[in-house]
């Protein structure tokens, strides 16, 4: 394919979590082949409402089309939508990752041979300029993303391996 979009998938891809995301996934995959790609999120908190404003994304999706098109060769989109009817969106902006996600796993039972994690939404403070913190304050966030790849400039001494003598006793 000469483009890829990625979701909408329900709950926000922010922060460096974006690394644990399918959807995002999908993107770099692309991306890593030279293709035009970008994943699309909707949401804004942890908590999944009945009727998600899937409209609001795919109209913000339709209004990017263009841009994607043009990203140079190995950049994707990552494009998160506040789950709100489109008129309540406060605007676009170029945001960059969150060191820190507004989402967190807490330890929600604990017991002999037995742990249940559950996600919370993270009250702490956001980072200013970020993905969380402007998806906070109802604005659609894009942010361009390279995928992973070697570090030619960092030198690794190794040296010679030497003999292996086992385990040791």
């Amino acid at each position: 394919p000469d483009l890829v979009l990625s979701g909408i998938n329900y709950g926000v891809n922010a922060g460096r979590a974006v690394t644990h995301s399918g959807t995002v996934g999908a993107a770099l995959t692309a991306a890593l082949g030279g293709r035009s790609a970008a994943a699309f999120s909707i949401g804004h908190s942890v908590r999944r409402p009945d009727d998600p404003t899937w409209p609001t994304a795919t109209a913000v999706a339709a209004q990017l089309l263009p841009t994607i098109c043009d990203l140079p060769p190995g950049v994707l989109l990552n494009v998160n939508v506040p789950d709100l009817p489109y008129g309540q969106l406060k605007g676009i902006r170029r945001t960059s990752l969150a060191t820190f996600g507004a989402v967190q796993f807490i330890v929600a039972e604990r017991a002999e041979g037995f742990l249940r994690m559950s996600l919370e939404d993270n009250e702490a403070a956001l980072e200013q300029g970020t993905d969380e913190y402007w998806l906070a304050r109802h604005h659609v966030t894009v942010t361009p993303i390279r995928p992973a790849g070697e570090a030619t400039d960092i030198d690794v001494p190794l040296g010679e391996l030497s003999e292996y003598a086992g385990p040791q006793s």
